[in-house]
């Protein structure tokens, strides 16, 4: 099953699995529980919900007793960095230089912000050794 990328998934969608992440897997009514007070969804909303994440494949049910708990298909970090690479590939043409180079020229970086990612990229010249 291809799974539906992350920036294409509803508001809703992306707040369940959300909450999914930080449960590591969770029934429905876990989930219900970690979405309030903020909001007070239907049952049959979330559940919805998660068999929809289920169809698009961020989550897999699985069977505990009469219940249904149902577990990430990939990590956030995962999740994340997929969505980034398709970025790149859409936004910079798979050119991450060209990316970096926006970021550099574009945003308001501070001194400690720019030290920060120089140790970034230190540290990943390191593993590459």
């Amino acid at each position: 099953m291809s799974r539906k990328p992350i920036d294409q998934l509803g508001e809703l969608q992306r707040v369940v699995l959300e909450v999914v992440w930080d449960l590591d897997g969770g029934t429905v009514q876990e989930v219900i529980d970690a979405l309030k007070p903020k909001r007070k969804p239907a049952y049959t909303t979330v559940l919805t919900t998660l068999q929809n994440l289920t169809k698009a494949g961020w989550v897999k049910p699985e069977k505990s007793g009469r219940a249904h708990i149902f577990n990430p298909t990939k990590s956030k970090a995962q999740a994340s960095g997929n969505s980034i690479a398709a970025f790149i590939r859409r936004a910079f043409d798979g050119n991450t230089k060209a990316m970096f180079q926006t970021l550099l020229d574009e945003q308001a970086l501070s001194p400690k912000e720019l030290d920060e990612l120089r140790k970034l990229i230190d540290k990943k010249k390191r593993e590459n050794k």
